[in-house]
C-alpha cells in the first residue's frame, strides 16, 4: 500500500509528475500514539526497489506523530495514509495580531502560512502489490 501523489513538482532540478510514499511506523507501548516515518519515491519502480532510491521533498514532513487508538481508529496503515492525505491537502493556517482600523482594538487575523501541497483529487491510496522492504 502506498500513497500516490499525482502533481508536477521539481525536486533538485528534476521534474516529476508523481510521488509514491511509503510509511514505516512504531506504536507506543500504551497503544495511544503512532510515530510515522514517510519516505518519498519518484516512481513505482523506485518504490518497489526501495534501496536508497528515496527523495527528499521539503514540503513533505518525513516524521509525524499522531494519537491513535486501534478500537476507534481502525487499521493502522489505512489510518496513517488518511492522516498524511489530510495533512497534504490542508492549508496551514496561522494568526497574527492586527489593529482593527475602526476601533483600534487588537484582533487576531487568520492567514495561510503554507498552502496545501496537493489537491484532494490528486492523492490516492494505491496497492503496489506484495513489495518486501529490503
Amino acid at each position: 500500500m502506498a500513497l500516490l501523489i499525482e502533481r508536477p513538482i521539481s525536486v533538485m532540478g528534476i521534474e516529476l509528475s508523481q510521488i509514491y510514499m511509503r510509511f514505516s511506523y512504531v506504536v507506543n507501548l500504551s497503544g495511544t500514539a503512532v510515530i510515522v516515518d514517510a519516505v518519498n519515491y519518484a516512481s513505482k519502480e523506485a518504490y518497489e526497489a526501495d534501496v536508497r532510491n528515496n527523495i527528499l521533498i521539503p514540503e513533505i514532513k518525513g516524521n509525524q506523530s499522531f494519537s491513535y487508538v486501534r478500537e476507534t481508529d481502525g487499521d493502522i496503515l489505512q489510518f496513517i495514509h488518511n492522516k498524511y492525505k489530510e495533512i497534504l491537502t490542508t492549508d496551514n493556517v496561522a494568526y497574527t495580531r492586527v489593529k482593527d482600523p475602526s476601533t483600534g482594538e487588537l484582533i487576531h487575523q487568520e492567514y495561510i502560512s503554507a498552502p496545501r501541497f496537493a489537491m484532494d483529487s490528486s492523492i490516492s491510496i494505491v496497492d503496489v502489490g506484495d513489495v518486501s522492504i529490503g
